[in-house]
């Protein structure tokens, strides 16, 4: 912990230095310089009891962030100190995330921030990382800061437990800011205090701030001194044990004397056996609780109801125990308190800690059923389902391939853990389609991240699914595709000739590659079905014989019979025998074969030889 006087130092000046006062003059005086724009709000004794506090805090944060992200996280105090907020803000690192967390039931706000290293381990470390972190400057993404919004809320917990001897504290996550200049939370010239850890996540070192503002906690700041802090520690935990036996139950049973009976008497004893009750006709007994005789009573009855009195004490050395006494013919009331015996509250609390360790042995065997579970997969709830794959399913197994723009558009800019998780889940060719549109390097980091992938947490997957489907879904409901060349060649397949004519034309001259992409969406190889007979056979008479054999290799049937019915005679059969004895070929050949036909088919329709008709058009 490290105090500082930074602003406010201690000189030593004579009585006569000091104007306006009666001091000796030849006397030294210790004097301490005060600073008016930076005034100090808390005293040495606050600043040294805020540390030892979080200390405490320190401690819960610790094994908090160890058991999320299955991990050695150590967490300690560095420092403790009072500024202004102005200055904590100009203190911080580029890259930050500060969560604002409501003080409930304090009027204000409190800041914890996470330097940026320590933000990316914390990410490295849920979606599977070896704690290896690379340095990254950049603000979080979405699905990033879903889960350190998660890690904030859970941390914020342990600052409630640090402070529950000062106040029941509810700390409640506001927002996130990765911007400094936007969180803020009081005035720049605001006095705060400032709480500094050093915390190690897998061997990453970093930094955490808790951020105090004078205004959130000047209500209990006469609580922040030692003095009150253990006094309030000590009051709870002395009282709790009277609290705890006056509450405590004992099973309380009404005797009464019988005559002294002899073993041969007492073994001829049988169901429905007399025996003799002297006191039984005055209506005295004796109250017994917790296995000990406590107090001497006496039966009463009135108006047909019968009750008890208190007659006697059956010890009257031990300390005073309960009495009831009869303020009238009518009611009973409790005139002192009740305390049993020392054997009795022994015995009862030895039942306690019987019952306490049956349920300590039950939290065990639960907790053990509970490690099997996220270890070996068993159960049969929609986290450990998803996790596991079971019942056919995996996780992200909505994304399809026609997914893959969408999802690459949200993913781009993740951590490259990130990726690797996601990837290593997907179906293998939607992640070999991801992988090759990122970068040469990042592929790299990617796949040796997927090869050293570590368990992940079942909770943390179908968290980090549900964030994909609800994008992808988002995309898709708000996504209208509209324009593009099949609405162009829609609109001009029921417009008239000459409307067509016009804008080819019209494009040829102004967006050339425009023009040909229409021409060769309005008509395609399969097309020529729709042309007479004596355009075919001028089409094949002018067409590659070689681009003719190549495009038909990918046609129905029924074209290929077409053009068979409409090619001359004398090379039919040659042409048949070069099909049949065709090499394969690739699709693209073909593609590209079948497009410089439709090239010739509209070279002819231009220069008149043929007329290429709709088919809903009628030609003369």
């Amino acid at each position: 912990m490290c105090e500082q006087d930074t602003y406010n130092s201690v000189q030593v000046l004579k009585g006569s230095e000091i104007i306006g006062t009666s001091l000796k003059k030849d006397r030294e005086y210790k004097i301490k310089l005060y600073d008016f724009k930076r005034p100090d709000k808390f005293s040495r004794e606050q600043i040294r009891t805020i540390a030892v506090m979080h200390e405490t805090f320190a401690r819960f944060c610790s094994s908090t962030l160890s058991a999320m992200l299955r991990s050695q996280v150590e967490i300690k105090v560095a420092c403790v100190d009072q500024m202004t907020f102005g200055e904590f803000l100009q203190s911080i690192q580029l890259a930050p995330v500060m969560g604002i967390l409501n003080m409930e039931p304090l009027k204000g706000t409190a800041a914890l921030e996470f330097d940026g290293d320590i933000t990316f381990a914390v990410v490295e470390r849920l979606f599977g990382g070896g704690g290896n972190v690379s340095p990254v400057k950049r603000s979080l993404t979405h699905i990033e800061r879903t889960f350190i919004e998660e890690t904030i809320s859970r941390v914020s917990g342990d600052l409630a437990k640090s402070w529950n001897k000062i106040i029941a504290l509810k700390p409640e996550l506001q927002q996130i800011e990765t911007n400094p200049a936007h969180a803020q939370i009081v005035p720049p010239q605001e006095m705060i205090v400032l709480i500094t850890f050093d915390v190690v996540i897998d061997g990453t070192k970093g930094m955490m701030n808790l951020c105090l503002p004078y205004l959130t906690i000047e209500p209990i700041i006469s609580k922040l001194s030692a003095q009150y802090w253990f006094s309030s520690s000590l009051k709870r935990e002395t009282n709790q044990p009277n609290r705890f036996a006056g509450d405590m139950k004992v099973d309380a049973e009404i005797f009464y004397r019988g005559d002294s009976l002899s073993l041969k008497e007492l073994g001829a004893l049988r169901r429905n056996s007399m025996i003799k009750l002297p006191d039984y006709q005055y209506g005295k007994a004796f109250l017994r609780a917790g296995g000990e005789d406590v107090l001497e009573i006496r039966r009463k009855e009135n108006r047909a109801k019968a009750f008890y009195i208190i007659e006697t004490k059956k010890d009257t050395d031990n300390q005073w125990m309960p009495a009831l006494e009869k303020e009238s013919s009518e009611e009973v009331r409790l005139a002192k308190l009740i305390e049993a015996p020392l054997d009795a509250f022994i015995f009862e609390i030895k039942k306690g800690m019987g019952r306490i360790e049956n349920s300590i042995t039950e939290l065990v065997e639960r907790q053990d059923a509970l490690t099997d579970r996220l270890y070996y997969r068993t159960g049969d709830e929609e986290v450990m389902n998803k996790a596991a794959g079971s019942g056919g399913e995996k996780p992200f197994d909505f994304i399809t391939i026609e997914d893959c723009d969408n999802l690459f558009n949200l993913i781009a800019n993740e951590h490259p853990q990130t990726l690797a998780l996601i990837l290593s889940y997907l179906d293998s060719g939607i992640a070999s389609t991801l992988l090759t549109r990122l970068p040469e390097q990042l592929q790299v980091e990617v796949v040796e991240r997927i090869a050293t992938l570590n368990r992940i947490a079942p909770e943390v997957l179908v968290k980090l699914e549900r964030i994909l489907e609800y994008s992808l879904n988002t995309i898709h409901t708000s996504t209208y595709h509209a324009g593009g060349i099949d609405a162009i060649i829609d609109i001009l397949n029921i417009s008239s000739r000459s409307v067509e004519k016009n804008v080819i034309l019209g494009l040829e001259k102004s967006n050339r590659e425009l023009a040909e992409k229409i021409k060769a969406n309005m008509f395609v190889f399969e097309d020529i079905v729709l042309l007479d007979p004596d355009a075919t056979a001028a089409v094949i008479k002018a067409a590659d014989k070689n681009d003719l054999l190549k495009a038909l290799k990918s046609v129905p049937e029924i074209v290929r019979e077409y053009i068979y019915d409409n090619f001359p005679g004398d090379e039919l059969e040659t042409f048949k025998a070069d099909f049949e004895t065709l090499r394969r070929t690739r699709l693209s050949e073909v593609e590209a074969a079948q497009q410089r036909i439709v090239s010739v088919i509209r070279e002819l329709e231009e220069a008149g030889a043929i007329v290429v008709a709709r088919p809903d058009e009628v030609v003369e």
